[in-house]
């Protein structure tokens, strides 16, 4: 008996400490940013007002606007993950078309597709859909991705398709996710852990939220990756 308090003592100990690293992981990630805002803001407060704005101090305020707006993303991801582990989330599901909703989510990553030169191509048919809340399927579709765009070589190859069981899948031919890694993909303190350690990059929200997402829409997301071959999301969602 004694050893088993002593289990469950260990037990809540490592994920109070989990919880801690990933608190400290998410502030560091907003340091950055408000730190960008910060320096770019000093340096037009010291030329307010004593000539116009150079192409170099414009360049400048582009930096903190991106800065501003990522730190909110962050804060977003960070609020809403919180609200998904609560429950608290407002969820409304319905019949959603697919094609449309991708084409949507593609649109908003194309300027990082061209820049990369990689291609996306779409096997999905136009009346396709499946039940769900549209913007959660949106942002999770959003931070897969992305997430793809980032991992995936120059002249690199990503595809969104329907497979034969009506699951959307999202697959490249990037640098793929070790075994041990895909075991705790999705879990936030294990991530943070990671990160720490050099394993991985990024900050570990993306995925977190995505699985937190298709879970409260009544469906799962899965991972399948090797390591130089690229991976492949694949999110189950009810159908109509």
């Amino acid at each position: 008996m004694k050893n088993m308090e002593t289990r469950k003592i260990e037990s809540e100990e490592e994920v109070s400490k989990r919880k801690e690293e990933w608190r400290r992981m998410v502030a560091h990630d907003l340091r950055a940013p408000l730190s960008n805002i910060s320096a770019v803001l000093q340096v037009i407060r010291e030329v307010a007002g004593t000539r116009p704005l150079s192409a170099k101090e414009i360049e400048l305020i582009d930096i903190s606007i991106r800065s501003g707006k990522r730190m909110t993303e962050l804060l977003d991801l960070f609020l809403d993950i919180a609200k998904l582990d609560e429950g608290v989330m407002p969820v409304s599901k319905k019949e959603t078309p697919l094609f449309p909703l991708v084409q949507s989510v593609i649109e908003d990553e194309v300027s990082l597709a061209q820049a990369k030169n990689i291609s996306i191509e779409v096997s999905i048919g136009e009346k396709e859909s499946v039940f769900s809340d549209e913007a959660l399927l949106e942002r999770t579709l959003q931070n897969l991705l992305n997430n793809a765009l980032k991992f995936t070589p120059l002249g690199g190859k990503i595809s969104i398709s329907l497979t034969e069981k009506g699951e959307i899948s999202v697959r490249d031919n990037g640098i793929g996710i070790s075994q041990d890694g895909m075991k705790t993909l999705f879990d936030r303190f294990h991530q943070a852990q990671a990160r720490r350690e050099g394993l991985i990059q990024g900050n570990g929200l993306g995925l977190t939220f995505c699985r937190q997402a298709v879970r409260a829409m009544g469906g799962e997301i899965y991972v399948h990756s090797e390591l130089g071959k690229g991976s492949e999301f694949t999110i189950s969602l009810p159908r109509p």
